[in-house]
């Protein structure tokens, strides 16, 4: 949908934060890290993306010795590049008692278990609050843009990182790659700064720019930081431009979807049993694919233990070691991951025909 008021997009979901609190803390992929006792290296590519990020509040702070939350850190990558920066008061606050506790491994910043719903009692106030990849997340952002203001000092600073959804086609990562279980809020930079308005902030920066998505593919993202300011009546204005562009972004997306089933029909002529490898946003939209509905899916295989906990039609998600029947195809569902996956076939010594998607690319 798309708000009337402000053209902000979200998701009109059937759900309300208390379902979204427990997700995030039992089901998010960041909430199986830590799980089985080792913290997973963190890929390069993510750390330079941290890296930027962590340059950004420098520069906006001036200088080290300032205090910093990071509010919903997951397994502690921005508070690692920060400590690498040289700070050294950072604070990190997630709700997966995993993601915490593979934070601890990686950094010495002063962690709790917390959303914003549920905010640890003392946590006093901070020079900056960083919230990067979380506004887009929540069911109710002005609740928490109100709890920001609280946690915030005066002359202190909210550095915020979304999507940019006035850019979900430029470039376009994959098809309805944002439009997904976790992400209920798509802005744009007007967007935004409506929201940082409407509850008394002032928009001191923004920037549209890009950051790694994973290795070797990058997205659009928005960079802004907020300073309190006096409330006022924000200017009446609706960003129609963004409406416009996730209703192309849809159209797009439902296009290449179709061109997957096409894929998905011609790869698994014959087959009658389909085992699907990644649980994720892709999987969700695959399964409702006439090519895939037509087929008894045998298996879910996920390498992120936080899946596990999941189960499709009586069928629990395992590890890609419970793999026993070798005919059976497997579908790599991922549109962006598919070589991970492949490696990960490899390395196993799996000799399952592998089904990949490649094809889903089309011209604009």
């Amino acid at each position: 949908m798309s708000c009337d008021v402000c053209g902000c997009g979200l998701a009109d979901v059937a759900f309300d934060e208390s379902y979204y609190n427990r997700y995030y803390a039992t089901l998010a992929k960041y909430a199986g890290e830590g799980r089985s006792g080792q913290v997973s290296v963190e890929a390069a590519w993510a750390a330079e993306k941290s890296d930027q990020s962590a340059r950004r509040v420098l520069d906006l702070l001036g200088s080290r010795d300032r205090r910093v939350l990071d509010l919903g850190c997951a397994t502690g990558s921005l508070l690692s590049a920060l400590e690498r920066l040289g700070f050294r008061d950072l604070h990190g606050i997630d709700p997966a008692a995993d993601a915490v506790a593979a934070a601890a491994e990686r950094t010495n910043a002063h962690l709790a278990m917390g959303s914003f719903a549920s905010l640890p009692d003392d946590l006093g106030t901070f020079d900056c609050v960083c919230l990067t990849g979380v506004l887009e997340h929540l069911w109710d952002v002005d609740a928490a843009a109100q709890a920001l203001r609280r946690l915030v000092r005066r002359d202190g600073i909210v550095y915020i990182e979304v999507p940019d959804a006035g850019r979900y086609l430029d470039p376009y990562v994959a098809p309805f790659e944002d439009f997904n279980t976790e992400h209920v809020n798509h802005f744009s930079l007007g967007t935004l700064q409506r929201l940082a308005e409407r509850q008394g902030f002032r928009v001191v920066r923004e920037e549209a720019t890009a950051c790694w998505l994973t290795a070797g593919v990058s997205t659009a993202l928005i960079a802004a930081a907020w300073q309190p300011a006096a409330r006022e009546v924000p200017v009446d204005r609706r960003d129609d431009a963004l409406e416009k562009e996730l209703v192309q972004y849809a159209r797009r997306s439902s296009l290449d979807y179709a061109r997957i089933n096409e894929t998905l029909e011609r790869a698994l002529s014959g087959a009658s049993e389909v085992i699907l490898w990644g649980i994720g946003e892709t999987s969700f939209k695959l399964l409702s694919l006439p090519s895939l509905c037509s087929r008894d899916v045998v298996a879910y295989v996920d390498s992120n233990q936080s899946r596990h906990a999941l189960s499709f039609g009586g069928r629990q998600v395992t590890g890609a070691g419970e793999i026993q029947d070798s005919s059976v195809p497997i579908v790599i569902s991922s549109l962006i991951r598919a070589d991970s996956i492949v490696d990960a076939a490899v390395h196993l010594g799996l000799t399952n025909p592998l089904v990949r998607l490649d094809d889903w690319r089309s011209a604009v």
